[in-house]
């Protein structure tokens, strides 16, 4: 009895989370040991790690990434010239492993006809419309689709109980992938619905990523779903060792029902996201249900990451079913996709607008960032939308008493002329609090000089557009 608070405290220090960082932190201090140790008897290894650290900076200033990923690794090395070359090499690469990479791309392969854009779904279709539903279908490569019925659904409580009532209808397969399990009222319920629906010879397939449940979900978690009749596959098992391919999480929300219905969205399966649970005040995430031909691609975007780790590929029993008729006006197309600075959803925005709105922060690498965007523009409105235009330019934190941001203004003005907004966006406190507090700058702090700011803007789009 006088033990019991002992074995608490001991259950709650000793878990996968503690032990993994207590391995990691041992294999950083061994190779900080090595290093020192190197270093005393090879003084010309200082010279070489910096000399490392610099040819990663000047990699890194030529690379197509995310600005805000590429300063701040830049950053870290500048500050630690030594260690950062190496830091880079080990955590720098968010690209999967190259054995996931292989499987991925077999995978791929293997599916490319189904992907294919079957005929008629785009009969009588804006011809701008179908510009980007065929950039979408050669580079994605998705379909689109027509006879799907849309469903959209504000907070995960109002998409909750429809999850639920379409989960019981289950036929033949349900396929769940998602980042976040958390036990409680949201997931037991779902649980009891996947239980049953297995128990009676549905096909019941489970994803979810290690890392987004490393804290939640008891180790053999998949064990225990596959003991229920619950076939379950952990995305990127994480293992404490130093390594880049860590970085690849699957981040993907995906639940399809028969092939015929198919549920996505930012909502995971945890009491959160339908405020059963207060934990960063009121959840606001959205979804969306198609009821159709289109939750086809949902199928194929789940037995691809399925199929990674399975093989041979089965796809054709799932994705060749006949679909119920739906009879819905206009077509859908699902995409699967990951969103670096410049890529397929950037791009598919771009082909479908009039006119592009661009903000650039007064800073120096927002000029090469700049420059990558108008080829951009180029090609898009060479091949796809030739209506394309700049609306305008807008300085974002700006700053008028600093050199660097009027020569940034100088250098804009002089290629864009009248294009440039003459409204800016200052560099203030309460804007950058207002991210962190959730909300708009208009709700945070409507008289602070940033929300007059984005006013001045808004009044200045409309004005321009009369």
């Amino acid at each position: 009895m006088f033990k019991l608070p002992a074995v608490k405290i001991l259950s709650r220090c000793v878990n996968k989370i503690t032990i993994t960082f207590l391995l990691i932190l041992v294999q950083l201090v061994w190779m900080a040991s090595l290093y020192l140790r190197l270093t005393e008897y090879a003084a010309w290894l200082n010279g070489v790690m910096t000399a490392l650290s610099v040819l990663i900076i000047l990699f890194l200033v030529r690379k197509d990434e995310n600005p805000a990923y590429t300063i701040a690794w830049m950053a870290l090395i500048g500050i630690t010239p030594v260690f950062g070359g190496l830091m880079y090499l080990f955590w720098g690469n968010k690209r999967p492993s190259r054995r996931m990479r292989r499987r991925m791309a077999a995978v791929d392969r293997r599916h490319r006809d189904l992907t294919r854009q079957p005929p008629g779904q785009l009969e009588d279709v804006d011809p701008r419309a179908r510009a980007l539903s065929g950039y979408i279908a050669r580079y994605g490569p998705w379909p689109a689709w027509k006879d799907t019925a849309v469903e959209y659904f504000s907070s995960g409580e109002a998409m909750f109980p429809r999850l639920l009532e379409d989960l019981r209808r289950a036929k033949k397969f349900i396929f769940l992938e998602t980042f976040i399990i958390r036990p409680g009222r949201m997931w037991n319920a779902v649980e009891d619905i996947l239980r049953e629906k297995a128990a009676a010879g549905v096909d019941v397939r489970v994803i979810y990523d290690d890392m987004g449940c490393i804290m939640i979900l008891p180790t053999g978690y998949d064990r225990t779903l596959e003991q229920m009749g619950i076939k379950c596959r952990i995305f990127n098992p994480f293992v404490p060792i130093l390594s880049s391919r860590f970085n690849t999480r699957d981040h993907r929300k995906i639940c399809v029902i028969d092939g015929n219905v198919g549920f996505t969205g930012g909502i995971n399966l945890a009491d959160e996201y339908i405020n059963e649970k207060e934990k960063h005040g009121h959840w606001k995430d959205t979804a969306v249900m198609l009821k159709g031909e289109a939750a086809r691609s949902f199928t194929l975007m789940f037995l691809q990451m399925w199929n990674v780790t399975e093989q041979p590929p089965k796809f054709g029993e799932f994705c060749a079913a006949p679909v119920p008729p739906v009879s819905a006006p206009g077509f859908v197309m699902p995409f699967g996709d990951c969103p670096p600075s410049l890529d397929l959803l950037t791009i598919n925005g771009l082909c479908g607008c009039d006119t592009v709105l661009i903000p650039i922060q007064c800073e120096y690498y927002a000029l090469e960032g700049l420059s990558e965007l108008m080829n951009t523009l180029k090609t898009v409105r060479k091949k796809y939308n030739r209506y394309l235009d700049i609306e305008g330019v807008v300085f974002t934190m700006y700053a008028g008493r600093l050199n660097l941001t009027m020569q940034v203004v100088a250098q804009v003005k002089k290629y864009y002329g009248n294009k440039v907004y003459k409204s800016v966006i200052p560099r203030t406190v309460r804007l950058s609090e207002a991210p962190s507090f959730g909300m708009p700058i208009n709700y945070y702090d409507p008289v602070s000089k940033g929300c007059e700011a984005y006013s001045e803007m808004a009044a200045e789009f409309l004005a321009n557009n009369r």
